[in-house]
């Protein structure tokens, strides 16, 4: 309240829900987004929490090592990550090695449409989040369930793949599998984020 008595024009916010407990920092987020709306104030607002950034911002500025990596809507930052740095920083990520192909890019987990500027050849680092990663029980299957995290509304699945990668997958909390379960991996990608290994 003091700082926005004299009405200015900048308003710098340095992790100031930081020493919150959950419910009570959700709450204060969405009353102080509330009240720099109607006042009509730029904040400047530094934080190390994601959801915190992606919640209260209009443009994430992504900083590595006092390097600006990204500037962009919450959205452009997570779906369309610029540096494997940023996609792996910004929400849930784990990558699996490719290889570009004239039809894509092949992966252990499958063949990705890819409509990006690397040429036919390049070995690339592929994307995945958890939401993208579905699995199928399968006796014969080549993956096998690792861990079960429970968090609720949802099971958060690690997958060992046959080459010893870690994926990860994001199920229903109804999806109750128990680790050593052989599986298939079905990933659906919107869109391929590649980058050159």
């Amino acid at each position: 309240a003091r700082s926005l008595a004299p009405c200015p024009v900048v308003l710098l916010l340095d992790e100031p829900f930081s020493n919150l407990d959950a419910d009570m920092r959700t709450q204060m987020r969405q009353e102080v987004q509330r009240i720099l709306r109607k006042a009509e104030t730029t904040a400047i607002l530094v934080t190390h929490d994601q959801e915190e950034a992606f919640t209260l911002a209009d443009r994430v500025a992504l900083l590595n090592a006092g390097r600006l990596e990204q500037v962009g809507t919450p959205e452009e930052i997570y779906h369309h990550p610029a540096t494997r740095f940023v996609a792996g920083f910004v929400g849930e990520a784990d990558f699996v090695d490719g290889v570009v192909t004239q039809g894509g890019v092949d992966t252990e987990v499958g063949c990705f449409p890819y409509q990006g500027q690397l040429a036919p050849g390049t070995a690339v680092s592929i994307m995945l989040r958890p939401d993208d990663v579905d699995l199928v029980p399968d006796p014969d299957g080549k993956a096998l369930i690792v861990q079960r995290h429970f968090r609720g509304s949802e099971n958060l699945y690690t997958i060992q793949l046959p080459s010893g990668g870690l994926l990860h997958s994001s199920q229903p909390s109804t999806v109750a599998l128990p680790a050593g379960q052989s599986i298939q991996i079905r990933a659906a990608l919107a869109h391929v984020v590649a980058f050159p290994k």
